[in-house]
């Protein structure tokens, strides 16, 4: 069995869209199943800022496993771990995955055009693992840190 599901909004300045789809094998009559593949996307467009607006435009994106649907909310606090990823020609690397590893967990993000990146609700710590473009960096997590400056070799 397969399934899509598609859905979204669209109010003044803000327009979000989510996609689910899901392959499902079921092993007989009773609850057991297994999972073959799934995907989840969601997009959100944010139009603004307003003028006079100073507060962070990072959108979280919290995926809800009871009702299995996707959050969107405005950062309310800083990030635990910024800063800047540059190429080998020291030019901003744009638009790449960014992955925070401390112990079992995995925080993720992208970098922005500027070759900016924030990661949000990580715990403070001296040392934590950043992945960007396969290649591993340490960094200090902790929201007053400054901003790291990574460049790619």
């Amino acid at each position: 069995m397969s399934v899509t599901v598609s859905a979204g909004f669209n109010i003044g300045i803000f327009s979000a869209s989510t996609k689910d789809t899901a392959s499902f094998t079921w092993t007989d009559a009773s609850s057991n199943s297994t999972v073959e593949g799934t995907t989840q996307t969601a997009t959100v467009i944010v139009g603004g800022p307003s003028f006079g607006y100073q507060k962070s435009t990072d959108v979280l994106v919290y995926w809800d496993s009871v009702y299995s649907s996707f959050m969107f909310a405005f950062a309310a606090e800083k990030p635990s771990s910024s800063g800047h990823i540059l190429g080998r020609d020291g030019k901003p690397v744009a638009h790449v995955p960014v992955t925070l590893t401390l112990g079992t967990q995995t925080y993720g993000t992208f970098t922005s055009a500027s070759g900016q990146y924030n990661i949000y609700g990580a715990p403070s710590t001296p040392k934590a693992k950043l992945t960007v473009s396969g290649q591993d960096f340490t960094v200090d997590v902790d929201p007053n840190a400054a901003a790291n400056m990574l460049k790619l070799s």
